[in-house]
Formats: C-alpha cells, sequence, structure tokens
C-alpha cells in the first residue's frame, strides 16, 4: 500500500498534499494494528482505506487510481475481508 501511494504522490494527476497524508496515516494505522495483533481492527481500518482510495479515485489519474485500489483492494482481501 505504501508503494502505491507513493507511486501516486504528485504531478498533475496524482495524490495532493493532505489526501496522500490521509492515506498514508490510513495505512499506518492498519500496521500498528496487526503489530499490536489486532487483526479485526486492522481489516476494519483496511475496509476504510478501501473507501477513501474509492473516494479519491474520481480526483486523480486513470493509472493513480487503478494502482491505489488495486493495492487497497489487495490489503483488505489479504486481511480476510
Amino acid at each position: 500500500m505504501d508503494a502505491a501511494i507513493s507511486a501516486a504522490r504528485g504531478g498533475p494527476d496524482g495524490l495532493k498534499g493532505k489526501d496522500a497524508n490521509d492515506l498514508a496515516s490510513m495505512a499506518a494505522d492498519v500496521r500498528q494494528a496487526l503489530t499490536d495483533g489486532d487483526r479485526r481492527e486492522a481489516l476494519d481500518l483496511a475496509r476504510e482505506l478501501d473507501r477513501r482510495v474509492n473516494d479519491l479515485s474520481d480526483k486523480i489519474g486513470r493509472d493513480q487510481a487503478a494502482q491505489l485500489q488495486a493495492a487497497s483492494a489487495n490489503l483488505v482481501q489479504s486481511l480476510g475481508g
């Protein structure tokens, strides 16, 4: 997820400041929940991240949106969602 967020930052069609920072923070929250051993919380946070990615998809380029959507969907799926 971090790699997809980094790849989607900047440029005319990329994520801008607050949106990019929000996604990075949400991904960090998922990691922290996993570190704490709370898989259910991690899944809930990953689903929230996936919703946010989908909300932002109209604001960014098609390629950036596709990368972010694939990464967030994979994250949710890997957590059992």
